[in-house]
């Protein structure tokens, strides 16, 4: 009886573990969102947008907050992206991503990140 229960718990955490991990985009940037002064926007051709009025950022930011991203089971790095997107504090830059990687993992997002950013490049 316990060589099953000792084999139940260890299959568990074993499929616990394969699950892909979301999390907000407010928990993976783990920062204070109020303090990000700029967002520094780049289509997958090369154009930039910068952003930096407040209201602008704040907005922008808003929308991102509380968006999931889910961890992708194929981790492969793939070729190209929608946006790359940096936020900064003041001259600092505080995170990198584009629209199918954060923190060197392969995502996709609830809602999509790339509409985010198409009406933040409308504005």
């Amino acid at each position: 009886m316990r060589k099953i229960l000792i084999s139940a718990i260890l299959f568990a955490g074993i499929a616990a573990g394969c699950k892909p991990q979301t999390e907000t985009f407010s928990e993976i940037y783990g920062k204070d969102l109020n303090k990000v002064t700029a967002v520094y926007l780049t289509k997958g051709d090369g154009t930039t947008k910068d952003i930096k009025d407040k209201s602008k950022v704040k907005d922008f930011l808003a929308k991102l907050k509380n968006v999931k991203f889910i961890t992708d089971k194929n981790q492969e790095k793939g070729a190209g992206y929608a946006y790359s997107i940096k936020l900064f504090e003041g001259k600092k830059e505080t995170l990198f991503f584009d629209t199918s990687r954060i923190k060197d993992y392969n995502f996709h997002s609830d809602p999509d990140v790339a509409s985010i950013a198409d009406e933040a490049w409308g504005k």
